[in-house]
């Protein structure tokens, strides 16, 4: 039997809290701020495929920020805005690195590290931006 080298946890939804479509509210937010109307569960369907379509099978590694870049600019010019896509998703990375641990999760991962005895290393990704 092979020796298991690592345990990989989901961040969002497993450890970290987060609402769906938090994301999206924000951008569109900034694009209803101008007042152009929008329906908010449409905009929220047009979102997620983007998102699973550049993470799920697909050929080239894109970054969060790279992702949120893209898709920010692809409805910011389907609905004729004129932002800063990507100073934008930094803003959406800002806010994600702000989400807390459900409080369960550091008593369940303590728990792990000391019966399985494994080193136990929690990696926020997310916070690599470039300018």
């Amino acid at each position: 039997m092979d020796t298991i080298k690592a345990i990989v946890f989901d961040a969002f939804g497993t450890l970290f809290q987060f609402s769906k479509g938090s994301s999206a509210r924000t951008i569109m937010r900034h694009i209803t701020d101008l007042g152009i109307e929008v329906d908010e569960k449409a905009f929220i369907e047009e979102w997620k495929p983007f998102y699973i379509s550049h993470t799920v099978g697909y050929d080239l590694f894109m970054t969060e920020r790279e992702i949120f870049s893209a898709r920010n600019k692809m409805l910011y010019s389907r609905y004729n805005v004129d932002r800063d896509a990507i100073a934008d998703a930094d803003e959406l990375l800002l806010e994600a690195s702000k989400r807390l641990a459900f409080s369960e999760a550091p008593g369940v991962l303590e728990e792990i590290k000391n019966t399985i005895r494994y080193t136990l290393v929690l990696i926020q990704m997310m916070m690599f931006l470039r300018a």
